[in-house]
């Protein structure tokens, strides 16, 4: 029985290796290839593979279009919903393939595709001056792979550390990892992600994290309003600003034509009164509102397949999203 099941054993971890392998060589093979083709080239590619992809993604596609008319409802008609479904695609295809293709990043390849603006670097350097770290939230908008590299794109900032999510694949984690750090991004923590977010804090680093996901309640995610409709949002940004009394600023790459976007950063979004719940709160209301109204600008620029309102406070499905499920952690 335990050569049984050593032997077995040993072949699970073959065909789990072997998966690995499978699922990262094409992202290898981009990864070598990218880099060496023109902007224009990678901008359509990414178009015809998010074009493609919006077609295949049933799930993915009726939750945009679910989203949207649950926050525009006959304001938005169906047609534009369609058309800001398939720019929502082509915005998250874009950003993922520009991090293959810029490679490594540069000041001179930052400024190419970033315009920063005299009012908002006048921002960013104030709080370069002023402080040793500070939390950075951001969202699925624009373009959030290139926001991460404007610590090496603009050459003033200190060293970002940020969260991510892992793929599922350990091999494809690690890949993204390397492209990352070649653009800008530091160290990327997918375990522990508050505490290690905390240690790069009280080292002297920024922290930043994409804070327009669900969050379910056991990991402290509480209700805000999100274009209007309340959301489980994460409250980490916050309260990571609040310990460590740095400030807490929202940071976004605004569309700006095709494959070209301005860097917004916010002022300090945390005011303190000693309260700390009173403060965390109302400081992810103000990032909520922040998010909202870039989306509402440019709604295309936003990744509406993320299912942003998953979970629902009451039985009635009320102002939600058909996808949307009853909170097991709200009483029935």
């Amino acid at each position: 029985m335990a050569r049984k099941g050593s032997l077995r054993a040993r072949l699970q971890r073959g065909a789990r290796g072997l998966a690995e392998r499978l699922a990262v060589a094409p992202l290898v093979v981009l990864s070598k290839v990218m880099p060496a083709l023109p902007e224009r080239a990678v901008r359509g590619l990414a178009r015809v593979a998010a074009d493609l992809l919006s077609v295949l993604d049933r799930r993915g596609r009726r939750a945009a279009l679910e989203g949207l008319a649950a926050v525009y409802g006959d304001e938005m008609p169906p047609a534009e919903r369609r058309r800001v479904m398939r720019g929502a695609y082509r915005t998250a295809v874009l950003a993922e393939a520009l991090l293959f293709h810029v490679q490594p990043m540069t000041p001179a390849r930052f400024a190419r595709y970033v315009r920063v603006a005299p009012e908002d670097e006048a921002r960013l350097r104030a709080l370069a001056a002023r402080h040793r770290g500070w939390v950075v939230a951001s969202a699925h908008f624009g373009n959030w792979e290139m926001l991460l590299a404007a610590a090496d794109g603009l050459g003033y900032l200190p060293p970002t550390d940020y969260v991510a999510e892992s793929t599922g694949s350990l091999a494809v984690d690690r890949l993204f990892e390397r492209l990352r750090a070649h653009a800008g991004g530091r160290a990327a923590m997918r375990k522990g992600g508050a505490v290690a977010l905390r240690a790069s804090l009280t080292a002297g680093r920024c922290v930043s994290l994409l804070a327009d996901r669900n969050v379910p309640s056991r990991y402290g995610g509480t209700y805000v309003p999100f274009l209007g409709i309340p959301a489980r949002t994460t409250p980490v940004p916050a309260k990571l600003a609040w310990w460590h009394e740095v400030p807490l600023a929202v940071a976004l790459l605004v569309p700006e034509g095709e494959a070209r976007w301005r860097l917004w950063v916010s002022g300090d979004l945390m005011e303190r009164t000693g309260d700390e719940e009173r403060d965390v709160a109302a400081a992810l209301a103000r990032v909520n509102d922040v998010f909202s109204r870039a989306i509402r600008e440019h709604p295309e620029a936003w990744a509406w397949m993320l299912k942003r309102w998953k979970s629902r406070p009451t039985p009635e499905l009320g102002p939600y999203p058909p996808y949307s499920l009853l909170d097991a952690d709200e009483p029935s």
